[in-house]
Protein backbone atom coordinates (compact mmCIF):
# COMPACT_ATOMS: atom_id res chain seq x y z
CA UNK A 1 0.00 0.00 0.00
CA UNK A 2 1.52 3.50 -0.77
CA UNK A 3 1.07 6.27 0.92
CA UNK A 4 -0.27 9.63 -1.07
CA UNK A 5 1.51 13.22 0.03
CA UNK A 6 -2.02 14.56 0.36
CA UNK A 7 -3.10 11.52 3.34
CA UNK A 8 0.25 11.69 5.12
CA UNK A 9 0.41 15.47 5.27
CA UNK A 10 -3.12 15.02 6.59
CA UNK A 11 -2.04 12.09 9.14
CA UNK A 12 1.15 14.24 10.67
CA UNK A 13 -1.82 17.14 10.79
CA UNK A 14 -4.17 14.68 12.87
CA UNK A 15 -1.52 13.69 15.54
CA UNK A 16 -0.18 16.77 16.74
CA UNK A 17 -0.50 17.64 20.57
CA UNK A 18 -3.57 19.28 20.22
CA UNK A 19 -5.49 17.51 17.70
CA UNK A 20 -4.74 13.90 19.60
CA UNK A 21 -5.75 15.98 22.76
CA UNK A 22 -8.87 17.57 21.31
CA UNK A 23 -10.24 13.61 20.32
CA UNK A 24 -8.81 11.70 23.30
CA UNK A 25 -10.33 14.58 26.20
CA UNK A 26 -13.97 13.70 25.52
CA UNK A 27 -13.39 10.09 26.03
CA UNK A 28 -11.30 10.41 29.01
CA UNK A 29 -14.42 12.29 30.51
CA UNK A 30 -16.63 9.87 29.57
CA UNK A 31 -14.91 7.10 30.37
CA UNK A 32 -14.32 8.73 34.11
CA UNK A 33 -17.65 8.15 34.68
CA UNK A 34 -18.05 4.59 33.95
CA UNK A 35 -16.48 3.39 37.40
CA UNK A 36 -18.18 6.58 39.01
CA UNK A 37 -21.05 4.09 38.49
CA UNK A 38 -19.55 1.19 40.58
CA UNK A 39 -18.34 3.47 42.91
CA UNK A 40 -21.77 4.84 43.71
CA UNK A 41 -23.25 0.80 43.63
CA UNK A 42 -20.45 0.81 46.91
CA UNK A 43 -21.59 3.74 48.49
CA UNK A 44 -25.56 3.27 48.31
CA UNK A 45 -24.53 -0.52 49.43
CA UNK A 46 -22.12 0.78 52.33
CA UNK A 47 -25.48 1.98 53.80
CA UNK A 48 -26.51 -1.64 54.37
CA UNK A 49 -25.57 -3.02 57.26
CA UNK A 50 -24.53 -6.03 56.11
CA UNK A 51 -21.36 -5.89 53.88
CA UNK A 52 -23.15 -8.93 52.01
CA UNK A 53 -24.72 -6.32 49.80
CA UNK A 54 -21.34 -4.94 48.60
CA UNK A 55 -20.30 -8.39 47.72
CA UNK A 56 -23.24 -9.66 45.59
CA UNK A 57 -22.83 -6.38 44.05
CA UNK A 58 -19.27 -6.65 43.47
CA UNK A 59 -19.52 -10.68 42.30
CA UNK A 60 -22.99 -10.06 40.12
CA UNK A 61 -20.84 -7.25 38.48
CA UNK A 62 -18.27 -9.46 37.76
CA UNK A 63 -20.44 -11.99 36.02
CA UNK A 64 -21.74 -9.85 34.28
CA UNK A 65 -18.48 -8.23 33.07
CA UNK A 66 -17.35 -12.19 31.86
CA UNK A 67 -20.75 -11.04 29.48
CA UNK A 68 -20.70 -7.42 28.37
CA UNK A 69 -16.66 -7.35 27.91
CA UNK A 70 -17.03 -10.95 26.18
CA UNK A 71 -18.38 -8.76 23.46
CA UNK A 72 -16.07 -6.20 24.19
CA UNK A 73 -14.58 -6.61 20.43
CA UNK A 74 -17.82 -4.99 19.24
CA UNK A 75 -16.77 -1.59 20.15
CA UNK A 76 -13.05 -2.12 19.11
CA UNK A 77 -13.36 -3.94 15.91
CA UNK A 78 -16.27 -1.72 14.92
CA UNK A 79 -13.91 1.34 15.80
CA UNK A 80 -11.01 -0.23 13.81
CA UNK A 81 -13.19 -1.05 10.80
CA UNK A 82 -15.22 2.43 10.78
CA UNK A 83 -12.23 4.50 11.03
CA UNK A 84 -11.00 2.34 7.80
CA UNK A 85 -14.33 3.24 5.71
CA UNK A 86 -14.37 6.55 6.90
CA UNK A 87 -10.74 7.21 5.88
CA UNK A 88 -11.14 5.59 2.68
CA UNK A 89 -14.30 7.19 1.78
CA UNK A 90 -16.59 4.25 1.21
CA UNK A 91 -19.42 5.82 3.25
CA UNK A 92 -21.66 2.20 2.37
CA UNK A 93 -19.40 0.10 3.76
CA UNK A 94 -19.42 3.05 6.83
CA UNK A 95 -23.17 2.03 7.32
CA UNK A 96 -22.81 -2.00 6.08
CA UNK A 97 -20.03 -1.74 9.89
CA UNK A 98 -22.32 -0.30 11.41
CA UNK A 99 -25.53 -2.66 10.54
CA UNK A 100 -23.01 -5.60 11.00
CA UNK A 101 -22.07 -4.69 14.46
CA UNK A 102 -25.86 -4.09 15.77
CA UNK A 103 -27.07 -7.54 14.64
CA UNK A 104 -24.54 -9.47 16.40
CA UNK A 105 -25.18 -7.51 19.65
CA UNK A 106 -28.84 -8.05 19.13
CA UNK A 107 -28.51 -11.82 18.43
CA UNK A 108 -25.41 -11.63 21.35
CA UNK A 109 -27.74 -9.67 23.72
CA UNK A 110 -30.82 -12.24 23.32
CA UNK A 111 -29.05 -15.42 23.64
CA UNK A 112 -27.29 -13.67 27.06
CA UNK A 113 -31.15 -12.81 28.16
CA UNK A 114 -32.58 -16.65 27.38
CA UNK A 115 -29.43 -18.26 29.97
CA UNK A 116 -29.07 -15.36 32.25
CA UNK A 117 -30.03 -18.20 35.51
CA UNK A 118 -27.66 -20.83 33.84
CA UNK A 119 -24.99 -18.21 33.67
CA UNK A 120 -25.66 -17.45 37.16
CA UNK A 121 -25.42 -20.61 38.29
CA UNK A 122 -22.57 -21.85 36.56
CA UNK A 123 -20.54 -18.51 37.73
CA UNK A 124 -21.31 -19.14 41.72
CA UNK A 125 -20.46 -22.81 40.94
CA UNK A 126 -17.22 -21.44 39.76
CA UNK A 127 -16.90 -18.59 42.78
CA UNK A 128 -15.88 -18.71 45.72
CA UNK A 129 -18.88 -16.40 47.73
CA UNK A 130 -20.42 -16.79 50.96
CA UNK A 131 -24.10 -18.32 50.53
CA UNK A 132 -25.33 -14.76 51.70
CA UNK A 133 -23.21 -13.16 49.35
CA UNK A 134 -24.14 -15.58 46.07
CA UNK A 135 -28.01 -14.80 47.07
CA UNK A 136 -27.38 -11.09 46.41
CA UNK A 137 -24.94 -11.87 43.52
CA UNK A 138 -27.55 -14.33 41.53
CA UNK A 139 -30.22 -11.33 42.29
CA UNK A 140 -28.47 -8.23 41.12
CA UNK A 141 -26.98 -10.67 37.56
CA UNK A 142 -30.81 -11.83 36.40
CA UNK A 143 -31.89 -8.78 36.93
CA UNK A 144 -29.03 -6.70 34.84
CA UNK A 145 -28.68 -9.31 32.07
CA UNK A 146 -31.99 -7.86 31.13
CA UNK A 147 -29.74 -5.03 29.98
CA UNK A 148 -27.52 -7.35 27.96
CA UNK A 149 -29.25 -6.36 24.41
CA UNK A 150 -29.59 -2.44 24.70
CA UNK A 151 -25.69 -2.62 26.16
CA UNK A 152 -24.15 -4.60 23.26
CA UNK A 153 -26.05 -2.15 21.20
CA UNK A 154 -24.94 1.05 23.39
CA UNK A 155 -21.43 -0.42 22.93
CA UNK A 156 -21.38 -1.21 18.82
CA UNK A 157 -22.85 1.88 18.18
CA UNK A 158 -20.10 3.83 21.28
CA UNK A 159 -17.19 2.03 18.76
CA UNK A 160 -18.63 3.28 15.34
CA UNK A 161 -19.03 6.96 16.82
CA UNK A 162 -14.96 6.73 17.64
CA UNK A 163 -14.43 5.31 14.28
CA UNK A 164 -15.83 8.12 12.69
CA UNK A 165 -14.46 10.84 15.33
CA UNK A 166 -17.60 11.86 16.71
CA UNK A 167 -16.51 12.05 20.62
CA UNK A 168 -18.61 14.65 21.24
CA UNK A 169 -21.55 12.05 20.42
CA UNK A 170 -19.68 9.30 22.33
CA UNK A 171 -19.69 12.02 25.56
CA UNK A 172 -23.41 12.40 25.43
CA UNK A 173 -24.24 8.27 25.26
CA UNK A 174 -21.98 7.45 27.80
CA UNK A 175 -22.53 10.77 30.16
CA UNK A 176 -26.51 9.94 29.60
CA UNK A 177 -25.93 6.20 30.73
CA UNK A 178 -23.93 6.92 33.29
CA UNK A 179 -25.75 9.74 34.88
CA UNK A 180 -29.04 8.10 34.73
CA UNK A 181 -27.56 5.43 36.57
CA UNK A 182 -26.21 7.06 39.19
CA UNK A 183 -29.85 8.78 39.53
CA UNK A 184 -31.76 5.77 39.20
CA UNK A 185 -29.73 4.28 42.12
CA UNK A 186 -30.64 6.87 43.95
CA UNK A 187 -34.04 6.72 43.36
CA UNK A 188 -35.10 3.00 43.89
CA UNK A 189 -32.93 2.68 46.91
CA UNK A 190 -33.75 5.52 48.68
CA UNK A 191 -36.48 6.49 47.22
CA UNK A 192 -38.90 3.31 46.31
CA UNK A 193 -36.84 1.09 49.20
CA UNK A 194 -35.27 -1.39 47.32
CA UNK A 195 -31.44 -2.84 47.82
CA UNK A 196 -29.50 -4.76 45.20
CA UNK A 197 -32.57 -5.58 43.13
CA UNK A 198 -32.21 -1.44 42.72
CA UNK A 199 -28.98 -1.24 41.72
CA UNK A 200 -29.60 -3.62 39.45
CA UNK A 201 -32.40 -2.12 37.84
CA UNK A 202 -31.38 1.09 37.76
CA UNK A 203 -28.91 -0.08 35.09
CA UNK A 204 -31.41 -1.89 33.22
CA UNK A 205 -33.31 1.67 33.00
CA UNK A 206 -29.98 3.38 32.15
CA UNK A 207 -28.98 1.22 28.98
CA UNK A 208 -32.24 1.37 27.36
CA UNK A 209 -32.29 5.06 28.02
CA UNK A 210 -28.73 5.35 26.92
CA UNK A 211 -30.31 2.99 23.47
CA UNK A 212 -33.16 5.34 22.84
CA UNK A 213 -30.02 8.39 22.73
CA UNK A 214 -27.99 6.26 20.52
CA UNK A 215 -31.22 6.04 18.28
CA UNK A 216 -30.52 9.91 17.84
CA UNK A 217 -27.58 10.39 17.49
CA UNK A 218 -27.33 7.39 14.37
CA UNK A 219 -29.85 9.40 12.68
CA UNK A 220 -27.67 12.83 12.70
CA UNK A 221 -24.61 11.48 11.99
CA UNK A 222 -26.22 8.87 9.08
CA UNK A 223 -27.51 11.78 7.62
CA UNK A 224 -24.23 13.60 7.86
CA UNK A 225 -22.49 10.47 6.24
CA UNK A 226 -24.71 9.67 3.59
CA UNK A 227 -24.99 6.79 1.65
CA UNK A 228 -27.28 3.97 2.45
CA UNK A 229 -28.11 0.23 3.36
CA UNK A 230 -26.98 -2.51 1.26
CA UNK A 231 -28.44 -5.96 2.84
CA UNK A 232 -26.16 -7.95 0.31
CA UNK A 233 -23.14 -5.83 1.26
CA UNK A 234 -23.75 -6.09 4.82
CA UNK A 235 -24.25 -9.50 4.97
CA UNK A 236 -21.52 -10.29 2.34
CA UNK A 237 -19.09 -13.67 3.23
CA UNK A 238 -16.09 -11.88 3.74
CA UNK A 239 -16.84 -8.55 5.02
CA UNK A 240 -18.35 -10.76 8.17
CA UNK A 241 -15.39 -13.75 8.20
CA UNK A 242 -12.58 -11.14 8.62
CA UNK A 243 -14.90 -9.46 11.82
CA UNK A 244 -15.27 -12.40 13.28
CA UNK A 245 -11.51 -13.16 13.18
CA UNK A 246 -10.16 -9.48 14.62
CA UNK A 247 -13.26 -10.62 16.72
CA UNK A 248 -11.43 -13.98 18.06
CA UNK A 249 -8.28 -12.21 18.55
CA UNK A 250 -9.61 -9.05 20.81
CA UNK A 251 -12.02 -11.79 22.58
CA UNK A 252 -9.17 -13.94 24.04
CA UNK A 253 -6.93 -10.65 24.95
CA UNK A 254 -10.43 -9.81 26.92
CA UNK A 255 -10.82 -12.91 27.96
CA UNK A 256 -7.68 -13.14 29.67
CA UNK A 257 -7.80 -9.60 31.32
CA UNK A 258 -11.08 -9.93 32.90
CA UNK A 259 -10.07 -13.74 34.01
CA UNK A 260 -7.04 -11.72 36.31
CA UNK A 261 -9.74 -9.51 37.38
CA UNK A 262 -12.02 -12.87 38.17
CA UNK A 263 -9.17 -14.56 40.16
CA UNK A 264 -8.24 -11.59 42.06
CA UNK A 265 -12.34 -11.22 43.22
CA UNK A 266 -11.99 -15.23 43.87
CA UNK A 267 -9.64 -14.95 46.50
CA UNK A 268 -10.82 -12.42 48.03
CA UNK A 269 -14.46 -14.26 48.39
CA UNK A 270 -12.59 -16.51 49.60
CA UNK A 271 -11.17 -14.71 52.42
CA UNK A 272 -14.02 -13.64 53.63
CA UNK A 273 -17.78 -11.26 52.78
CA UNK A 274 -15.70 -8.20 54.69
CA UNK A 275 -12.24 -8.55 52.50
CA UNK A 276 -14.79 -8.68 49.04
CA UNK A 277 -16.45 -5.52 50.31
CA UNK A 278 -13.23 -3.50 50.64
CA UNK A 279 -11.45 -5.06 47.51
CA UNK A 280 -14.44 -4.02 45.41
CA UNK A 281 -13.45 -0.41 46.57
CA UNK A 282 -10.27 -0.91 45.61
CA UNK A 283 -10.95 -2.20 42.59
CA UNK A 284 -13.03 0.93 41.67
CA UNK A 285 -10.42 3.18 42.40
CA UNK A 286 -8.24 1.29 40.03
CA UNK A 287 -10.68 1.07 37.11
CA UNK A 288 -11.29 4.99 37.26
CA UNK A 289 -7.18 5.26 36.00
CA UNK A 290 -7.48 2.39 33.44
CA UNK A 291 -10.76 3.80 31.95
CA UNK A 292 -9.25 7.58 31.91
CA UNK A 293 -5.89 5.92 29.54
CA UNK A 294 -8.89 4.37 27.31
CA UNK A 295 -8.98 8.01 25.93
CA UNK A 296 -5.76 7.84 24.58
CA UNK A 297 -6.11 3.91 23.13
CA UNK A 298 -10.00 4.79 21.32
CA UNK A 299 -7.54 7.98 19.91
CA UNK A 300 -5.13 5.82 18.51
CA UNK A 301 -7.57 3.41 17.26
CA UNK A 302 -9.33 6.23 15.44
CA UNK A 303 -6.80 7.44 13.89
CA UNK A 304 -4.29 4.52 12.72
CA UNK A 305 -7.90 3.24 11.39
CA UNK A 306 -8.36 6.25 9.12
CA UNK A 307 -4.91 6.66 8.35
CA UNK A 308 -5.31 2.83 6.60
CA UNK A 309 -8.13 3.60 4.71
CA UNK A 310 -6.74 7.17 3.78
CA UNK A 311 -3.45 4.62 2.56
CA UNK A 312 -1.34 7.35 4.34
CA UNK A 313 1.03 4.37 5.53
CA UNK A 314 1.57 5.90 8.52
CA UNK A 315 -0.08 7.99 11.48
CA UNK A 316 2.46 10.93 11.72
CA UNK A 317 5.66 10.77 12.86
CA UNK A 318 5.29 12.57 15.78
CA UNK A 319 1.94 10.40 16.46
CA UNK A 320 3.24 7.70 18.57
CA UNK A 321 5.33 9.66 20.99
CA UNK A 322 2.57 12.16 21.30
CA UNK A 323 -0.53 9.48 22.37
CA UNK A 324 2.07 8.05 24.52
CA UNK A 325 3.27 11.21 26.77
CA UNK A 326 -0.69 11.90 26.27
CA UNK A 327 -1.20 8.83 28.88
CA UNK A 328 2.10 9.00 30.77
CA UNK A 329 0.46 12.22 31.99
CA UNK A 330 -2.87 10.81 32.97
CA UNK A 331 -1.42 7.99 34.51
CA UNK A 332 1.05 10.87 36.68
CA UNK A 333 3.93 10.18 34.91
CA UNK A 334 4.82 13.94 34.92
CA UNK A 335 8.93 14.19 35.71
CA UNK A 336 9.69 11.72 33.34
CA UNK A 337 8.05 13.46 30.70
CA UNK A 338 9.30 16.78 31.99
CA UNK A 339 13.06 15.15 31.98
CA UNK A 340 12.46 13.56 28.22
CA UNK A 341 11.09 17.51 26.81
CA UNK A 342 13.94 19.20 28.19
CA UNK A 343 16.44 16.11 26.93
CA UNK A 344 14.82 16.79 24.01
CA UNK A 345 15.07 20.50 23.55
CA UNK A 346 19.04 20.16 24.48
CA UNK A 347 19.32 18.19 21.69
CA UNK A 348 17.31 19.96 19.55
CA UNK A 349 19.47 23.27 20.52
CA UNK A 350 22.79 21.35 20.59
CA UNK A 351 22.28 20.14 16.93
Amino acid sequence: MTATPAATESANAETRPAAIWRLAWPVILSNATVPLVGLVDTAIMGHFPDPAFIGGVALGGLIFSYVYWGFGFLRMATTGLAAQASGGGDVDELRAVLARALLIAALAGLICVGGGRWLADLALWLLSGTAAVEEQARLYFTIRVLAAPAALANTAVLGWLFGIRAMGGALIQQLTVNAANILFNLLFVFGLGLDVDGVAWASVAAQYLGLAVSVLLLRHHLRRVGGGFDRSRILAAKPLARLFKINLDIFIRTLAVISGTALFMDASAAAGTVVLAANAVLLNLQTLAAHGLDGFAHATESLVGRAIGARAGAVGSGGPQQLGDGAGAWRGDWPDLFRRRRLDHRRAHHN
